[in-house]
């Protein structure tokens, strides 16, 4: 906005209230032909983080004690994604950002979960899935 007078501020605040047709998306990649293909996207994303979490719970470096249970919830939780993403219909916009925010805090829980802290930090990389996912969107 040159010449504007508008502020950073401003320009942030229009920007976070304007109108989003999350839908577009959605019907440009069904008329294209491209949905059934992310939705395998999503779904292997799921599939591969449970698969990671899964090599974490077996592995010397992985989680102890109770955080066995918090790491076999993530898993679970991986396994049921990719399922959902595989089986179910595109969800609409709440259910989308719900799914995500559940994402996030799985991995990062299953990351705190983790006894040797640089593995930890390097399984935070699993986060570019969901926020691939929402880029996309």
């Amino acid at each position: 906005m040159i010449g504007s007078q508008t502020t950073g501020r401003q320009t942030i605040a229009a920007w976070w209230n304007e109108h989003l047709d999350y839908r577009w998306l959605i019907r440009t990649l069904d008329h294209h032909g491209a949905l059934r293909v992310m939705k395998g996207v999503v779904a292997v994303g799921g599939a591969v983080i449970a698969l990671i979490t899964a090599l974490a719970l077996v592995s010397t470096a992985g989680p102890t004690g109770v955080w066995n249970l918090v790491t076999v919830f993530t898993i679970t939780f991986g396994v049921a994604w990719a399922a959902y993403w595989a089986l179910a219909p595109w969800p609409g916009e709440r259910a989308s950002l719900i799914l995500m925010a559940c994402a996030d805090v799985a991995i990062t829980v299953g990351c705190l979960a983790e006894s040797n802290r640089l593995f930890s930090a390097l399984g935070l990389m699993q986060l570019v899935i969901p926020g691939g996912y929402l880029l996309a969107t």
